[in-house]
């Protein structure tokens, strides 16, 4: 029995299907990759270009805890060091960025449950506390983080405004970028961070604030 032999229109027709397949194929494959290209083009344009205060951005976010204990930290005194922190990267990050970038909107949601908190417990009692230090121990009060001196002194007029630190509401110039540079080192500089541990300076003169407030 000779052997099965397929009829010249199969195989017309099977080469036909192969080319439709693989020239389908083809275009799918070109099709994914040119919108992939396109996407990554769209993405890189997208990308917010560097400024002068991205460096100081970076420079921030260099700062770290890692040869504290945080946990051992007086836990209010504690509480607003960060909250001085959140409210720089804010005002930072919006003007690095903008303030409807993802950052910003993610800091902003973070502040605001912190307004609550800050209203809570012995939180509630720091913005005193620093009045009474200021008028009672004036080298105390200007050892704090500047940030504390210029929110909490009822007679300068900075503001936290929308969660950005504000040194004059009727100016509309931006911060210089020194300004968060500064106030980071002030922030995480050594004297400061060792003062508010309960055995550190602050830590003792706001437990002695506590103890005077309970006793009235």
């Amino acid at each position: 029995m000779s052997a099965w032999k397929a009829p010249s229109t199969w195989n017309k027709l099977t080469s036909t299907i192969f080319f439709s397949f693989s020239f389908s194929s083809a275009v799918h494959i070109l099709r994914r990759h040119t919108n992939a290209f396109c996407l990554s083009r769209q993405t890189t344009t997208m990308l917010p270009q560097r400024n002068e205060y991205s460096n100081e951005a970076e420079y921030l976010y260099h700062k770290s805890l890692i040869l504290e204990t945080p946990s051992e930290m007086d836990p209010v005194l504690y509480f607003y060091l960060i909250d001085a922190v959140v409210h720089l990267d804010y005002t930072l990050s919006s003007l690095a960025y903008n303030p409807e970038s993802i950052r910003c909107v993610m800091t902003a949601e973070y502040l605001r449950r912190r307004v609550d908190l800050a209203k809570e417990g012995d939180n509630a009692l720091f913005p005193g506390f620093m009045v009474w230090l200021r008028d009672t121990n004036q080298e105390m009060f200007e050892s704090c983080p500047m940030l504390w001196q210029l929110i909490y002194d009822p007679d300068e007029c900075t503001r936290y405004v929308g969660f950005r630190i504000v040194l004059d509401p009727a100016s509309r110039t931006p911060l210089p970028p020194q300004f968060f540079r500064d106030m980071a080192d002030d922030i995480f500089s050594q004297q400061v961070l060792r003062s508010i541990y309960p055995a550190g300076a602050l830590g003792k003169l706001f437990a002695e604030y506590k103890a005077k407030h309970a006793a009235r």
